[in-house]
């Protein structure tokens, strides 16, 4: 399933920054993007250095993921590399080289160098998560009724997620957009109420932390879905 242009609407709700007294309160803004809107190919780039997330598929792939998070999307870009890194997966990376052709006709990077950048990812998944948590009852007011696909506005005008799917979010590291500093969290949660067969949907959340502010400064409120083949 595929979206038009993505139109996005602000919600700013007002959340404790914590539970201790003193903390003053901080303002976190509800991003809403239509239905697989916001995650898209980015243009084809390759240039050194690369800063990015070391490809999922590690040595068997090896590649680095770079990422431009807009208002209300998150291109993504992959840059082919002309041999694996010593690193783990999804590890952030900066690799210096020039482009040539290697055995399989595909242009890539030839490493020249390359160091492993800081990633605090253990705590930027938690503020994401806490986020969520804080932000939870803001969430269940959202109508995603205008941001369904057409044929399915109806049905998930409807739907509002429990408290409880959204007591204990797990989001996990999926973007880092070295230039903005912000790196992006992602957490599927439920499931929306079917409507065609072999389609299913989700709602989304994309926590996006900002590295010198220190915290989360917005959630992408978007949904999701796949249709079984």
């Amino acid at each position: 399933m595929r979206s038009g242009l993505a139109v996005m609407i602000l919600v700013t709700v007002v959340t404790m920054a914590g539970c201790a007294p003193g903390l003053r309160s901080t303002a976190v803004t509800l991003t809403l993007v239509p239905e697989n809107a916001f995650h898209r190919p980015g243009p084809a780039a390759l240039t050194s250095p690369v800063r990015g997330l070391y490809g999922p598929a590690g040595d068997s792939y090896p590649q680095v993921d770079v990422y431009q998070l807009g208002e209300r999307d998150l291109a993504w870009t992959p840059v082919y590399l002309d041999r694996p890194l010593a690193v783990e997966p999804l590890a952030y990376v900066s690799v210096r080289g020039a482009p040539g052709l290697v055995a399989d006709g595909l242009t890539r990077l030839a490493v020249s160098d390359w160091e492993r950048l800081p990633l605090d990812r253990a705590t930027i998944e938690q503020a994401g998560a806490a986020a969520i948590r804080e932000n939870a009852a803001a969430i269940q007011r959202v109508n995603l009724g205008p941001l369904a696909h057409p044929g399915y506005a109806e049905s998930t005008a409807a739907w509002r997620p429990e408290a409880a799917a959204l007591s204990s979010p797990q989001p996990t590291l999926v973007a880092v957009d070295a230039d903005r500093q912000q790196v992006v969290c992602r957490w599927q949660g439920p499931t929306l109420p079917a409507v065609k067969p072999l389609v299913t949907r989700w709602l989304v959340l994309y926590p996006v932390y900002d590295v010198p502010a220190g915290r989360v400064v917005r959630i992408v409120v978007t949904i999701e879905g796949q249709v079984e083949e």
